[in-house]
């Protein structure tokens, strides 16, 4: 592939999508910047910044390719009769949201906001890529809030049902914003210089979709989202 075709893949739009070609081209100019120079021309401490900004792209290039693949997973279920088979799939809830909420918080260094009020039965519910469903609500929270400012997580079972809730005091999004919720949409992107493919809440609402689930948003602009799912429980799940 010759050098100029190579350039127009790389900006071509409608090849590769914006949230794929960010952190590649961190890749290739961070390792470019170690290959031109002599390696003894570079310190230790120039390279190491160098290669977590490369570790760092890579990391976002891998879970953005995660997520185009699972969405593209979930759309394929639509015309097969997989999705009948995968409600079987069953786990213990109550421990799914512990762990994967505070790998999360964890994850942006936010263990000390993360605020947890979780239910004490363990509960099979038939819902399959919750972990999933947890991870993006959480890491959301963590995206849009900021440092310092609790998360709550909670999580209850009532009536036969589930519910899920996540509560920052972040930014916040508008009433129209919330109703034109769906796939490779970012809000208000032109205020923000927020990476994401806006992909996330789609996969959420997919998953809740073929399980019973709802998403519901509640969102007032500078103080705060509150993000609640529910979805039934069989009652061989109990």
């Amino acid at each position: 592939m010759s050098s100029a075709t190579y350039t127009k893949l790389l900006t071509d739009p409608l090849r590769i999508p914006h949230e794929l070609l960010t952190p590649l081209s961190s890749i290739l100019l961070y390792a470019e910047l170690v290959i031109d120079e002599e390696p003894n021309n570079l310190s230790h401490r120039e390279i190491t910044p160098m290669a977590r900004s490369i570790q760092s792209a890579a990391h976002r290039l891998l879970e953005t390719i995660h997520k185009y693949l699972l969405y593209n997973e979930l759309q394929i279920l639509r015309f097969t009769e997989r999705k009948s088979k995968l409600r079987e799939i069953q786990d213990n809830l109550h421990d799914i949201i512990l762990h994967t909420g505070r790998a999360v918080a964890g994850k942006w260094k936010r263990q000390e906001d993360l605020r947890e009020i979780l239910g004490d039965s363990a509960v099979r519910a038939c819902i399959p890529y919750f972990c999933h469903v947890v991870r993006q609500l959480v890491d959301n929270a963590c995206k849009f809030s900021p440092i310092g400012s609790p998360i709550t997580l909670q999580y209850f079972k009532s009536n036969g049902e589930v519910t899920l809730s996540i509560k920052d005091q972040g930014r916040g999004i508008s009433t129209e914003d919330t109703k034109r919720l769906g796939a490779f949409q970012q809000f208000e992107r032109n205020r923000y210089e927020q990476q994401g493919s806006g992909l996330g809440l789609a996969i959420v609402k997919h998953i809740l979709e073929y399980n019973r689930g709802t998403l519901n948003i509640q969102s007032v602009p500078n103080e705060g989202t509150t993000v609640t799912v529910t979805f039934p429980i069989t009652a061989e799940s109990e």
